[in-house]
């Protein structure tokens, strides 16, 4: 007896086991097993079939090593569903049983990747590229609610250049789980140079910036005391007649301080400069913390509109802090305003003030430093994992500030960590043989400088691609382009420049000239020069003669070459070059014609090696789609593999032995080319297909033959049709190169690498990257949505793309209400989200700066509710308007949320001419009330848990069965359209997917496209920015600004809904005249990107019948555009357009595929 009930003892104990309650009401799950990841928390509902008429608590069965119990099951009076919350201990799969009911629970591997739970450390000052001397503040935010100061100075380490240092202070829990760590450190107890500053948790997360310790010995270096300022009567009258406040304490260095309890009057201070350059501002000062951030201190230079640059404090005693980065300054006097830039104030107690002892400036001998900090580099395409099979073609793209750099940076390429190639140039494009290359896996990476940065240099991610041809020997390198800012040219080049005050790399020719450029001396070998321009026409064009000097010798005699045409190598003469010192010279001219000339422009002059020996390997043509033995019908594709040991020069589709004209030519190295085969453009009947490929060498490879029937389609879709289908409702457009990429990999395997990919895989970093080179200006309206753009119409992840966009139009936040940039961080947030749960995609957007401005939650005080984003978060983020919810429900949310808000303080890259919004929760706002809301209760708690019962509520509400209810039928229609949304019994069986996962989004998108619903042939219109981004996609450079202009012209424009509700699903929202007519402007806009589509071989009708050649070029540019043939009306229309159109084939073809862009066809996802 002793022994069981030792034993019974123990199974209570162990299990936690609660037998206090009536089981009377049986216990119901919302669906049989649910998901938890490993560390996380989450809410568990279950409901009983009858409204209980008093509070009822129930007992709990539980493993105590996988699950731990935080709150206990209970259902409140008058409500049917009740609640438990658990945290996952253990990964594993065990049973909860509550009451006699149990449900599953799959305790997961965490996936780690919600931003604000993950504890990763963020150092706060000085910020990246500061210039320090002397003892500093540093500073480090991290968010935990949880320890006290040593247990969270054990698990925080800080270490400057390998030197570890302890925090003096550290914020209290009583001030919010965002956690302020003070530290201090003597830089001059280090060499100078650049100092390493990293911060880390647990040895594992970290942060770490670059700084650079200065020991110039300037005159310019000067502290200045505060309370010393200008004179009121030599004040600029931006700062007005009134002085702040002065204050006295023993710890400031002249026993007085500047008092700053508001943001106005400013401490304003003369100072003298004898040398132009950079210098760093440091600022000695203390402040109040309140509202979650401590003050912001600006800087002011002679009365500008923004400040030059800011910093924060992070103590409530005086400490040194290094206000931002370098800020340049010219010869002479200036007057300099410190500000406090971020006032708070709610009640007494509760109040942001700033104190000031003194200011000091540091000369900065490291020029170019503050220029190249926002420098940014990026490939113009996505090479991650492409197999590369001849010579490649590698565009780049540099970003910078333009302002104080008139002159590009060096842009170097590196292959397998050798630097092989550099050019000065915005827009670089370098040439990689593919004897530099080696078999199997190669990296390529991008560096850019300016010359004397110090070494500061921005650099791309490492991208890797695959080579799976046999190297030959070395070889020297074949070219060398030197553009218009090259050292190289002599000086009286550069008077020719566009816009001499502004940035250019266009040099401009309206009269005879010469020019000469100086060769590196160890370039040796026979060579053909040749310039890069863009001239008029035969007789409106200059002429180009090429002379040489030095150790340089021409081949035969240079003629006059004309210099005409758009954009183009012109050929100017063949020469051998020795070592040593030589130099080419042109000579620009054109008596004949002058009235009639035309400017010429010149971006730079390439030289190209000549071959030693003849080429005579021919290309290799291996056709992988379709496989061997397979017949194609309908609409269809071929797709080739073709490896050249240089570089093909087309690749023709031959059918029954005759050339279709579909003439392709190489693209930067790729080896995989795709032909469409528009089934009522091909001949009636079985024929036989094959693909020929000239190189540059006249040498040709040939395919093996593929058998098409051209017969009547049945109602399935094909592979082809199936890749279309996939590539439109779940990314972007029908491009070829998309939908090849199903083709070749298969449905199966492509979906499952669409979903793996995360925020750091080299196919999605690249496309971000390229967004930054492309847009920089952090505080221009326009850059969220074009950076955006550009990522969309780049990235390798269109899949992860696509939903990602659907989650911030779900959590929408309007642009013209919130700061660019804190928009760009939310975006960035949900990116590195990606297809993630639902709850972690409702945390994201509840920790939102964006969210907590657009809907005023910054202003919700305990005493003062505003109760904007309680009600969104109820009707629009989670249980929809009809979830059960009563307005009590959005008051008492309101009230729980009292305190979560944002705060504004310097931003953290530096030339922060804005505050910028950072998300807090301070305690001391929110009440701390016991409080119920939809059946779940919040007792009276201590400091830290009025945090985590906000975090509680949040999991609650993600998942919730209603919440599935409303997040699948949103979802369906996006992906399905509005007649697959009514499907009740897809709609259930999502629901209970949603419910059993945990919310997982990638499970449901993988669901929806097993559903018969998915593959219907249903209508869905797209959306303005869908449309615009599915003709731009895969192109070298789309026109990024035509698709941002498209869309907000039809009124929905990215990130630009005024309400909170995100732009709708359905059709008619996206059919109407206004939205039709900006999509045929877009057309005109991009018509010549759209005439990629049509092959060259179709500009002209090479003997075909007008019918024939009309309707091949129809269906061509349908095929690519659109990834469908034209039928009935609209091929009609087209074929009668096009031959009814005026004009050279060229120009018919010019205005056919703007005309197509129009058609319902293109219109249609």
């Amino acid at each position: 007896m002793i022994r069981l009930f030792l034993l019974s003892l123990f199974f209570i104990i162990h299990f936690n086991v609660s037998l206090f309650c009536d089981s009377s009401d049986p216990v119901f799950f919302y669906s049989q097993k649910v998901t938890i990841e490993y560390g996380e928390t989450s809410v568990i509902p279950f409901y009983v079939k009858t409204k209980v008429k008093e509070n009822k608590n129930f007992s709990v069965s539980i493993n105590k090593d996988f699950l731990k119990v935080l709150y206990t099951p209970a259902i409140l009076k008058s409500y049917q569903t009740g609640y438990i919350r658990v945290k996952a201990l253990k990964i594993g799969k065990v049973n909860l049983k509550i009451g006699s009911s149990s449900i599953i629970v799959n305790i997961a591997k965490s996936k780690n990747v919600f931003s604000f739970f993950d504890g990763v450390p963020q150092i706060i000052t000085p910020i990246q590229n500061a210039v320090v001397n002397g003892k500093i503040a540093i500073g480090v935010k991290v968010l935990n609610n949880k320890l006290d100061f040593d247990k969270l100075s054990k698990l925080l380490s800080l270490t400057v250049n390998d030197k570890s240092i302890k925090p003096e202070k550290i914020s209290p829990l009583e001030e919010g789980p965002t956690r302020i760590v003070f530290y201090t450190f003597d830089m001059d107890t280090l060499p100078a140079g650049e100092v390493n500053i990293s911060a880390k948790v647990n040895d594992d997360l970290s942060n770490t910036i670059t700084i650079h310790r200065s020991t110039l010995k300037s005159k310019q270096n000067k502290s200045y005391e505060c309370e010393n300022q200008i004179a009121l009567d030599q004040r600029l009258e931006k700062w007005g007649k009134l002085e702040p406040k002065l204050g006295s304490n023993p710890d400031a260095s002249g026993g007085k301080f500047i008092v700053n309890y508001a943001t106005d009057p400013v401490s304003v201070h003369g100072i003298d400069i004898s040398e132009n350059g950079f210098y760093q501002f440091i600022v000695r000062a203390r402040g109040d913390r309140a509202g979650g951030a401590y003050p912001t201190v600006g800087i002011y230079i002679d009365g500008e509109t923004e400040p030059s640059d800011m910093g924060r404090t992070i103590a409530s005693s005086f400490h040194r802090v290094i206000l931002g980065n370098p800020i340049y300054l010219k010869k002479g006097s200036h007057q300099i305003a410190l500000r406090f830039m971020n006032d708070f104030w709610v009640k007494e107690g509760i109040d942001r003030n700033l104190y000031l002892d003194n200011f000091e400036i540091i000369k900065v001998n490291d020029k170019g430093m503050n220029k190249s900090l926002h420098l940014k580099i990026a490939f113009q395409n996505n090479f991650h994992n492409n197999v590369i099979r001849s010579d490649m073609r590698i565009p780049s793209r540099a970003n910078w500030d333009k302002k104080h750099h008139k002159i590009p940076p060096i842009v170097s390429l590196e292959v397998n960590g050798v630097v092989v190639s550099a050019m000065q140039a915005s827009e670089s494009v370098f040439h990689l043989e593919r004897d530099q290359l080696k078999m199997g896996k190669n990296s390529i990476k991008l560096y850019a400088s300016f010359e004397n940065a110090n070494g500061i240099v921005s650099s791309t991610t490492q991208d890797v691609f695959c080579f799976d041809v046999e190297p030959k020997n070395k070889t020297e390198k074949l070219f060398y382009e030197f553009r218009v800012h090259d050292k190289g040219w002599k000086n009286t080049l550069l008077k020719h420049l566009i816009n001499k005050d502004r940035y250019s790399e266009e040099i401009k020719f309206t009269e005879n000239a010469e020019f000469e450029l100086e060769l590196p001396e160890d370039i040796e070998g026979e060579f053909e020069v040749m310039i890069n321009s863009r001239g008029g026409n035969h007789k409106e064009a200059f002429t180009g003669l090429l002379s040489v000097k030095g150790n340089l010798t021409l081949k035969k005699p240079a003629a006059e070459k004309l210099l005409t045409g758009w954009w183009r190598h012109l050929p100017l003469g063949k020469g051998d070059l020795k070592k040593g010192k030589k130099s080419v010279k042109i000579k620009l001219s054109n008596e004949k014609n002058k009235a009639s000339l035309k400017p010429l422009f010149i971006k730079g002059v390439i030289l190209k090696r000549l071959r030693k020996s003849p080429d005579r390997s021919p290309p290799s043509v291996t056709i992988i789609y379709p496989p061997k033995g397979m017949i194609l019908s309908g609409n269809n594709i071929v797709v080739v593999r073709v490896s050249e040991d240089r570089k093909f020069t087309e690749a023709n589709l031959f059918i029954n032995g005759k050339n279709y004209h579909q003439r392709k030519f190489q693209q930067n190295g790729f080896g995989l080319i795709s032909f469409v085969l528009p089934q009522n453009a091909l001949p009636k009947g079985k024929c036989d297909l094959m693909i020929r490929v000239n190189d540059s060498a006249g040498n040709i490879g040939e395919s093996r033959r593929v058998v098409y029937e051209n017969k009547d389609k049945s109602e399935a879709m094909n592979l082809y049709e199936r890749a279309v289908h996939l590539s439109k409702r779940l990314g972007y457009g029908a491009g070829l190169q998309d939908v090849s990429d199903i083709i070749v990999k298969g449905e199966d395997a492509w979906l499952e690498e669409q979903l793996s990919l995360n925020e750091n895989d080299e196919g999605v970093l690249t496309s971000l990257q390229l967004s930054d080179a492309y847009y920089n200006n952090r505080f221009d309206y326009n850059v969220p949505a074009l950076k955006s753009i550009v990522h969309l119409t780049k990235t390798q992840g269109p899949l992860r793309a696509r939903f990602v966009m659907w989650a911030e139009n779900h959590f929408s936040t309007w642009i013209n209400k919130v700061q660019p940039q804190i928009k760009i961080r939310e975006h960035q947030a949900f990116l590195k989200q990606g297809i993630g749960s639902f709850k972690n995609l409702l945390l994201t957007s509840a920790f939102s700066p964006a969210m907590i401005n657009y809907l005023d939650q910054q202003t919700s005080y305990a005493g003062r509710l505003n109760e904007n984003y309680a009600r969104e978060l109820l009707e629009l983020h989670t249980l929809s308007v009809n979830g059960g919810y009563l307005q009590e429900d959005v008051t008492k949310l309101a009230g729980l949320l009292n305190g979560w808000l944002s705060a504004t303080e310097a931003g953290l890259s530096g030339g922060s001419i804005r505050n910028e919004s950072f998300f807090y929760f301070v305690p001391s706002l929110n009440d701390g009330e016991e409080r119920s809301i939809l059946g779940l209760n919040f007792k009276v708690t201590s400091v830290d848990q009025k945090f985590d019962h906000i975090l509680m509520m949040l999991e609650m509400l993600a998942a919730h069965p209603a919440t599935a209810k409303f997040i699948v039928k949103k979802f369906v229609a996006h992906y399905t359209g509005e007649s697959a949304a009514k499907n009740n019994k897809l709609r259930s069986h999502l629901e209970n997917s949603f419910l059993e996962s945990g919310g997982d989004m990638k499970l449901l998108l993988r669901e929806i496209i097993k559903s018969k619903s998915f593959w219907e042939k249903t209508e869905k219109v797209y959306t303005p920015l869908d449309y615009s981004v599915a003709l731009g996609r895969n192109r070298e450079a789309p026109n990024f600004w035509a698709i941002h202009s498209c869309a907000r012209k039809s009124g929905v424009g990215l990130y630009d809904r005024a309400t909170p509700d995100g732009y709708p699903e359905g059709n008619k929202h996206y059919a109407d005249s206004n939205s039709l007519l900006q999509r045929w402007r877009f057309c005109e806009q991009i018509k010549w990107n759209l005439n990629v589509h049509i092959p060259n071989s179709l500009h002209q009708k090479n003997e075909l019948e007008e019918s024939v050649w009309s309707n091949r070029v129809v269906q061509t540019a349908s095929m690519n555009m659109l990834g469908r043939s034209l039928k009935g009306p609209s091929l009609k229309a087209s074929r009668n357009f096009l031959i009814k159109t005026n004009g050279q084939p060229w120009e018919k073809i010019l205005k056919l595929v703007t005309f197509i862009g129009k058609l319902p066809e293109a219109n249609l996802r």
